[in-house]
């Protein structure tokens, strides 16, 4: 189902990449490594966010038509593909079936995945398409919008990194220019302003030990358990960038660090959970 698309999606985004290399390195060798790494990083993540957005646009349309049924894994299928560098990579795939309203049995491959995760006998929903029941998926995130989930991962975090050394680049060139002029003292952050920095800082430590705390004694999938630790990273980053903002750290670029690297350890450790 929508297999056509996802190619398109895919395909979309290493055309991207391709562009960002090139355009990044004509930027950087033009205007300085700061702009290069800004051009390269927001041309991949506009085209990792576009195929994204065209593969959700298009599965959430293609869903809108499709019946929900019981399936169960019969089997489990190994498959082997070669990539460019001539290695060969192994995966194992759920076959399930299913039956439709009118008493049909049909059967669909799902996605790779580990076997303990769905031993020979399990009960899955299924997706089928109503006027060709043939076109299924099985009914999880991974088989459903993992693919979205991909593409977006791979552009919003080259997105962020663009905007990042694109805010660098455009304050490197503002300070060039105000070399000369002088410049009044920033105020020093007031002491309840400070305080407040230090509560979120220690509350922030205290969520990094939370997080590997939930890798041991989390849930038993072990998806789950590494989503949840990456998902309080994320908050902890978060909270650190709020304490770093407070104290007024030598600018934007600390709680703009603090906040890229929470938002990346959030997108992982979202798609880990769904995935578990």
């Amino acid at each position: 189902m929508d297999d056509p698309v996802v190619t398109q999606a895919i395909l979309t985004f290493w055309v991207g990449v391709l562009a960002g290399l090139v355009l990044g390195g004509l930027a950087g060798w033009w205007k300085g490594f700061a702009l290069g790494i800004a051009i390269g990083c927001l041309t991949i993540g506009a085209a990792g966010l576009a195929g994204a957005g065209w593969l959700g646009w298009h599965r959430y349309h293609s869903l809108a038509g499709t019946g929900l049924a019981d399936g169960v894994v019969i089997e489990w299928v190994t498959e082997r593909s070669r990539g460019a560098d001539n290695k060969v990579t192994v995966t194992h795939a759920p076959v399930v079936t299913f039956n439709t309203l009118d008493g049909k049995a049909y059967r669909t491959k799902g996605l790779g995945r580990g076997e303990s995760d769905l031993p020979v006998g399990s009960e899955v929903q299924v997706r089928y398409r109503l006027d060709d029941p043939s076109q299924a998926l099985i009914a999880d995130f991974q088989n459903l919008w993992g693919g979205v989930w991909g593409l977006g991962l791979f552009g919003a975090i080259p997105a962020m990194m663009g905007a990042f050394f694109l805010a660098t680049a455009i304050g490197e060139s503002r300070e060039t220019r105000r070399s000369r002029a002088k410049r009044a003292p920033r105020e020093p952050p007031s002491l309840r302003r400070l305080e407040i920095a230090q509560q979120l800082t220690i509350s922030g430590n205290l969520l990094f030990v939370a997080a590997f705390g939930l890798g041991f004694f989390g849930p038993d999938n072990v998806a789950q358990a590494l989503g949840l630790t990456f998902l309080t990273i994320g908050a902890a980053c978060g909270i650190h960038a709020a304490a770093s903002v407070l104290r007024a750290d030598g600018g934007w670029q600390p709680p703009a660090i603090f906040l890229l690297i929470g938002v990346a350890f959030a997108l992982f450790g979202f798609g880990g959970y769904m995935l578990g």
